[in-house]
Formats: structure tokens, sequence, C-alpha cells
């Protein structure tokens, strides 16, 4: 496989785990869900959960195939079996594909899924530590990296979970009686509060991260390309904070104030097209992501 193909696996691996945990997260906070939407929320779930089980198989295959520089299935193999057997980002893979079966039988079969399920998949997330720069540090300063590493993944996670699920709430709102917008601007303005620590942890832990993998030194950020990447990770993460206050100081407040007006179907349309462009900017920074975790910071 070749890097774009890696690349792209990782994406998408990071994109339906955090989903899985983000959007039961989400559930799991909001109190006014009836049946039908209950359902939508587990459809989203139950889905990302199998897209989670596919990308992680092949995310792992073609980090094989970038270590032997083959795609044929009589080299892999053995390298395969060692590394799920000997290797921590092995037993990573193993327990996260165990753990996203589990949160998939859940999703399934449990009626009251939203609690167990925020708990397998946080675990599922976590596990995504040991397939980037995370590992690359022992003792207590790999540890260290490790924890700045999963408490990064899980505020990320929450982030774009919560993206997704507010848009099922702005698409159902459309049209509907104002009890779906009282809903829907209720989970906006209540999601701030959360919002403001995901931020926080997502600013200190990507500092610490930094600090681990380039040490104190910014001056050579742009002389290469894991360097330009992180800038526009960085950049692509200022304007999803832009927006996310949009949504929080205008958007969310405006439908708030319209619930009983006319002007309420103009207020959702306006959230609505706001968390539509935070997602897609959060769906590209988990791009960045996947290619920043091919990239050795001096490359």
């Amino acid at each position: 496989m070749d890097g774009w193909m890696t690349m792209a696996a990782r994406g998408g691996l990071y994109a339906s785990v955090m989903l899985v945990f983000g959007v039961a997260c989400f559930r799991l906070r909001l109190s006014q869900v009836d049946t039908v939407l209950d359902v939508r929320f587990r459809r989203i779930v139950i889905l990302a959960a199998i897209v989670g089980l596919l990308f992680s198989i092949i995310a792992f295959l073609a980090m094989v195939a970038g270590m032997t520089g083959t795609s044929s299935f009589e080299a892999n193999a053995p390298i395969a079996r060692m590394l799920l057997v000997q290797t921590p980002v092995g037993h990573a893979g193993v327990a996260r594909e165990a753990l996203l079966a589990i949160a998939l039988i859940v999703g399934f079969a449990a009626a009251r899924w939203a609690w167990p399920t925020t708990m397998l998949a946080g675990m599922a997330l976590a596990t995504l530590a040991w397939s980037g720069h995370g590992a690359m540090d022992e003792g207590w300063r790999g540890a260290l990296h490790l924890a700045m590493d999963v408490a990064h993944l899980l505020a990320a996670g929450a982030w774009i979970g919560a993206l997704v699920a507010l848009l099922v709430l702005a698409l159902r709102a459309s049209g509907r009686p104002s009890g779906s917008a009282a809903v829907l601007a209720s989970a906006s303005i209540g999601f701030a509060s959360t919002g403001t620590l995901i931020v926080i942890v997502l600013g200190i832990t990507g500092i610490a991260n930094y600090l681990f993998i380039a040490g104190p030194e910014w001056k050579d950020l742009v002389s290469s390309t894991w360097g330009i990447v992180l800038l526009a990770k960085l950049a692509v993460f200022g304007l999803m904070l832009m927006l996310a206050a949009a949504n929080r100081y205008r958007f969310a407040p405006r439908l708030a104030s319209s619930l009983d007006s006319d002007t309420k179907g103009v207020a959702i349309a306006h959230l609505r097209r706001s968390l539509w462009l935070e997602l897609t900017l959060g769906l590209t920074v988990l791009a960045l992501v996947g290619w920043l975790g091919t990239l050795a910071p001096d490359a």
C-alpha cells in the first residue's frame, strides 16, 4: 500500500472510533431523547463501530506493508504475526478490535446502550495512542506521553461526536414543531461548558505532545514536512475554534430567542450550516493527523 492509502486508513480509523465514543458520550449527557432520536444515535454508533473494525484491520495491514515494502501475503504474514503477538502496537490493535466488537454488540442488543458504549469506545480510542508518536518514549516519559495522547484523543473524540450529534438534532429540527428546535438550542448552549473543557484539554495536551516529540524548538517547524503539516493542523483547528465560538455566542442564542417567531427556520439553517463547516474542518484535522502519524519530526 502506498503512503496515501496508509494516511487514509489512519484518518478513517481515527474518525470512526471517535464517532463511536463521541456520539455515545453526547447521547449519555442528553436528557430529552425520544425513541426516534435514540435510534438515530444508536445507528450512527453501530455504523461507526463497523467501519472502525474494518479500518483498524486496514490500517494495521497498511503499517505492515509499509514496513516490508511489499503487499505480498507471504512476506507480510510473519511480520504481522510478530507484531500482533510481541509488540505493544499489536496488543493495542487486538484490544481495539475486541472493544469495538463488544461495543457493536451492546449497540445492537442493550436497551441502555449509551453508558457501556461510551466506556468501551473510550478504551478503544485510547488504544490509538500506541499507533502514533506517543509510543516512542520509554519509562516515566513514555507513560506521561501516552497519557497526554490518550487525553488528547478522548477530547477530540468528544468534540467530533458532539458535532455529529448536534447536526442530527439540527436536521431533525428543520420543518418540525418548536420542541425539536428547543432541544437543539438547549443542547448547543449546554455543550458550551463541555466544549470549553475540551478546548483546554486539547491545548494543554497538544503543547505537551509537541514538546515530547520535538522539544522546545519552534524555529525549525517550517523546514520539515512534519512541521508544515502540524502548522496546517493548528490553522484548521483555529478555524474550528472560531466556528465553535460563533455557534456558542451567536447562532445558538439566536435560535433560543426565536423559538416562537417566524425567524426560527433561518436560525436553525444558520446553526446547521455552521455545524457542517465545523465538522468538515474537524475531519480535515483528522486527515492531517493521519498524515502526521506517518512522518518523523525531522522528515
